[in-house]
């Protein structure tokens, strides 16, 4: 009978929650509405947030109890997105209140749990070793937990189905860009972070004339999206959009993001988008870079852009952490063209300019050039090979 009460009480709370937000909650509408009194109420919970996590105990232990019989990643992830669906208000609440910590310990087990299970139920199919698993099951994990999250930002207001199934494809995608731009060799990369929001997609889409998705929805880069950016002065340069930053992530969730954002780990150079017309934006700022710092991510060039110049009350900001800041909108293309001269600027340092004629016996200078460096051009004449190329300084020596 005692567990009953417990399971009549916790019930109750939830149904509440359908008509005012946790914080106007109390202990005398609970009693009142189930029909027990006080003293019954701390018999079974100390206090009202204590009967949160009981209740996402039991959303757990359901999770748990129910056969694993998932056939795709994205059954995975439709099965979060009704668990967080079925349950909005309790889940919106809980999220905005004090046990928000709680909360997200309980759904970064949730999320590793149907995934782990997933996998293993899938090891042979794709003949994979415990390593491998233990990998993948780290990334979605991550990629799980963030959408989650920016859905819980918005508001639970887009349509988290359509949005999953927009993730699925985007990672198909992203692998493949991902194997095309590693066969580039050693062409330089640059990492795009910032805070959730702060315009990255749009500066990557208005650099490069890419349709990746930037509208203001849940977690619209869900996967590190990478393209390729042509210079005017025919240098090139790999711009990979990552997943946005935000504030109060609790520790130990730090650890599933670092497969996400590992394109910033190995970047040459963070150009890290910050929101200038926010109010927030010097908070944003510092909760990037104790990101990145959890991360490993630093004692890399980095470029700050003060995104938003166009929008209403945007900030004058300073950022004594970068190497670089400029004034842009991603939005309108303002200021992106001393963008483009900074990129051109930093790559030149790092490469030197060769032309000239290289005669058939050493042709595999060429190949040099084409493994380590930029091949431009070349062209095909009685003499030899007349090329034109940007190479590293380390090895220039070894092609002229």
């Amino acid at each position: 009978m005692s567990g009953f009460t417990k399971e009549i009480i916790a019930k109750t709370f939830t149904e509440i929650l359908d008509e005012k937000p946790m914080s106007k909650v109390t202990v005398r509408d609970i009693v009142e509405r189930c029909g027990v009194n006080r003293n019954t109420f701390y018999y079974h919970f100390r206090d009202i947030p204590d009967v949160v996590e009981f209740v996402l105990k039991r959303k757990w232990d359901e999770i748990q109890e129910a056969p694993q019989e998932k056939n795709s990643i994205l059954e995975c992830m439709e099965e979060m997105a009704s668990l967080v669906r079925d349950n909005r208000k309790l889940m919106l609440n809980v999220y905005k209140s004090v046990k928000r910590d709680t909360f997200l310990i309980y759904m970064n087990d949730v999320i590793l749990y149907i995934i782990t299970e997933y996998f293993k139920k899938n090891r042979n199919k794709f003949q994979l070793e415990e390593n491998e698993i233990q990998i993948l099951v780290r990334y979605y994990k991550c990629l799980f937990v963030g959408i989650l999250i920016e859905w819980l930002d918005h508001g639970l207001k887009e349509d988290l189905g359509t949005e999953m199934r927009q993730a699925a494809e985007v990672m198909e995608k992203h692998r493949e860009l991902l194997r095309s731009g590693r066969a580039r060799g050693n062409m330089k990369t640059a990492a795009i972070v910032g805070y959730t929001n702060a315009g990255k997609s749009t500066l990557l889409n208005k650099l490069t004339g890419s349709e990746v998705l930037s509208e203001d929805k849940l977690f619209a880069t869900l996967d590190p999206t990478t393209r390729l950016l042509n210079l005017k002065d025919g240098q090139q340069i790999l711009l990979t959009d990552t997943v946005g930053f935000i504030h109060k992530l609790p520790h130990h969730l730090i650890e599933a993001f670092r497969s996400t954002l590992e394109e910033a780990k190995y970047a040459d150079y963070i150009i890290h988008v910050v929101d200038s017309s926010n109010p927030q934006a010097e908070m944003q700022m510092h909760v990037v870079y104790e990101t990145l710092k959890e991360l490993g991510v630093m004692g890399k060039k980095i470029i700050t852009l003060f995104n938003k110049q166009d929008a209403p009350g945007a900030s004058v900001l300073r950022d004594f952490k970068s190497d670089y800041t400029l004034k842009v909108s991603a939005r309108t293309g303002e200021g992106l063209e001393n963008l483009n001269t900074l990129l051109e600027k930093l790559l030149a340092e790092e490469q030197i300019y060769v032309e000239r004629l290289f005669p058939y016996q050493e042709a595999g200078k060429i190949q040099l050039i084409r493994e380590f460096g930029q091949l431009i051009s070349e062209e095909y004449t009685e003499s030899g090979i007349a090329v034109k190329a940007r190479v590293p300084r380390e090895i220039y020596p070894q092609v002229v």
